[in-house]
């Protein structure tokens, strides 16, 4: 049997020694462990199936990363384009087409079946716009590492696409020709721009997914057009007062943009008169000659033909008029479209109103000056205060002078 320690330090120095006994038993416990699911030596069934299956996979990365990442694109595309591409939405395109060949007289009446379509064809008008903007973020975050200053320079969705498009991965925008695409001082802009980006080429597997993101954009905006020419086919019949008032390309952008009729109904003039602007970027050029304001009503004939100080004038007058006629539309009573050619009309008379010169001022002769003498107040209390202010006999006395008589002076007195 050990002896007991004796002492303070031998105690200490006896659980020093038990504490390393217990160290080394759980260090052996835990070899034991792992040696008995294969983690030791040259690897057993767990840990050598894990060392194989990471560099198959190292290689299999290396080998098909490229269709992986376009196939990655794709399905992220399709996740986003619900619309387009539907059988949904090809089948209505043929019916559409069909009836596009069907011509309609102004005024003429369209029945239940074609008036179904337009309403059809205005919701899938504003869900493809939606997609439209959706796919137009899902470019702009692909594009980004190749020239991330675009997004800020070109913000409509569509001229984005069709220069990202037309540049793919060149480096040198002085050899593409964006004239067709952008205004000439925008593209001025963009190709100095491009000269000092921080952006890098994109491989080829990410430009592949960017040219089929671009290629699908342009499709859904092909279908969307095709159908805003059908509504504004049939616009006439379905807002006929509208129509005469702006024109049925106008009217039915309009309303394809409220939303359908009725909303377009329950907007107010000052709402109406700003649909369709769009958010433009000068890149620090002058703004005097720009429009922020300038929505679809702009387009218009009537607005169109006013000189330039009337636009603005114009189209308040015009939103005003539109809000009435829309309303007429709705009501279901609306006519051939008298209301609309009535008010547009009164607009034309106001317009031409505003351009007469002012009437010429006529020089009138001054009047004839009163020479008759003015009245002056008069009274007890006039009297009284001229009394008061009035110089006494006692200084008038003191002040005569008499000639060649020498004063008497004082001095120092």
């Amino acid at each position: 049997m050990e002896a007991p320690p004796t002492s303070l330090t031998d105690q200490y120095l006896a659980d020093l020694d038990d504490l390393e006994g217990s160290d080394n038993e759980s260090v052996s416990s835990q070899e034991a462990d792992v040696s008995e699911f294969g983690g030791g030596g040259n690897g057993g069934e767990l840990g050598g199936g894990l060392i194989d299956d990471e560099g198959e996979d190292m290689e299999f990365d290396e080998g098909g990363a490229g269709e992986d990442d376009e196939q990655t694109g794709q399905g992220e595309i399709s996740l986003i384009v619900k619309l387009a591409g539907s059988q949904k939405l090809k089948e209505h395109m043929q019916k559409v087409t069909s009836l596009l060949d069907v011509k309609l007289s102004a005024g003429e009446p369209i029945n239940k079946r074609e008036y179904d379509m337009v309403v059809r064809s205005n919701a899938m008008i504003t869900e493809l716009e939606g997609e439209i903007v959706a796919l137009h973020k899902y470019l702009r975050d692909l594009y980004a590492p190749k020239f991330p200053e675009l997004e800020s320079l070109v913000l409509a969705p569509l001229d984005y696409t069709r220069v990202v498009q037309r540049i793919g991965n060149e480096t040198d925008l002085t050899a593409v020709e964006l004239g067709d695409l952008l205004p000439n001082a925008q593209v001025m802009v963009v190709t100095v721009t491009a000269t000092t980006t921080v952006g890098k080429p994109l491989p080829d597997d990410a430009m592949n997914v960017v040219k089929s993101t671009c290629t699908m954009i342009l499709e859904v905006d092909e279908y969307r057009l095709k159908l805003l020419e059908f509504v504004e086919s049939r616009v006439m019949a379905v807002a006929p007062n509208l129509s005469a008032l702006v024109g049925g390309s106008v009217a039915a952008k309009l309303i394809v943009t409220a939303g359908g009729l009725d909303a377009l109904a329950s907007m107010p003039a000052c709402n109406l008169q700003v649909i369709g602007k769009k958010r433009k970027t000068l890149a620090g050029l002058s703004t005097a000659s720009t429009n922020v304001h300038a929505g679809f009503l702009f387009s218009c004939p009537i607005v169109v033909a006013a000189p330039p100080s009337l636009k603005n004038k114009a189209v308040k007058l015009l939103a005003n008029k539109c809000t009435l006629a829309v309303r007429v539309d709705q009501s279901k009573d609306a006519g051939a479209g008298g209301m609309g050619a009535k008010f547009a009309e009164d607009i034309r008379a106001k317009i031409e109103k505003l351009l007469e010169p002012p009437p010429i001022k006529k020089a009138k002769a001054l009047p004839r000056p009163d020479e008759k003498p003015k009245n002056k107040r008069g009274g007890k209390r006039v009297r009284k205060m001229k009394e008061r202010y009035a110089m006494t006999e006692m200084r008038k006395q003191s002040n005569r002078m008499g000639f060649n008589v020498a004063e008497d002076e004082a001095f120092g007195g």
